[in-house]
């Protein structure tokens, strides 16, 4: 008998991430007392401030 071929693991390795990291933005923006400061969002999101020469090119 052959095994069912739709019968995989559904982890999808970068979306995790994705969920993880807007995770993590929504509970510090549900605690916050106002809008969140765009460093402190960047930082929440692994972002890093010089985006470096190829951003304007």
């Amino acid at each position: 008998m052959m095994g069912d071929g739709l019968d995989v693991p559904l982890e999808d390795p970068v979306q995790r991430e994705e969920v993880e990291l807007l995770s993590s933005l929504m509970i510090v923006a549900g605690r916050a007392d106002g809008p969140l400061d765009q460093q402190l969002i960047d930082d929440l999101l692994g972002l890093r401030g010089d985006p470096g020469p190829s951003a304007t090119a």
